[in-house]
């Protein structure tokens, strides 16, 4: 797969989301092979149940306070609701079983 090959499968992995978001992704990626000088000669298909990915993006918290990230499963706050410096955790309004 080449750079465009590689570009044009992001755009179709990336077409429910909102346009801005999906133009922003591919041009992010633009930019950076331009700036690192990367061609690319192969690409990585990771194949992963939605469940899976349902379950490790809706678990993610952060604290309010420090941006600290967590995982209520993979890597829980030794104090519960709470990061090690006091803030609260919270569940950005993407990281729901929903979106």
């Amino acid at each position: 797969m080449n750079r465009k090959e590689f570009l044009d499968e992001l755009a179709f992995l990336l077409q429910d989301i909102e346009d801005v978001e999906r133009d922003e992704a591919i041009q992010y990626y633009q930019d950076y092979f331009d700036e690192a000088g990367i061609e690319i000669d192969k690409v990585l298909s990771l194949e992963v149940p939605d469940e899976t990915i349902i379950e490790r993006l809706s678990g993610r918290r952060e604290c309010s306070k420090c941006g600290t990230p967590y995982h209520i499963v993979y890597k829980p706050s030794p104090n519960g609701e709470e990061c090690v410096c006091g803030g609260k955790l919270i569940q950005r309004a993407d990281d729901n079983e929903e979106t």
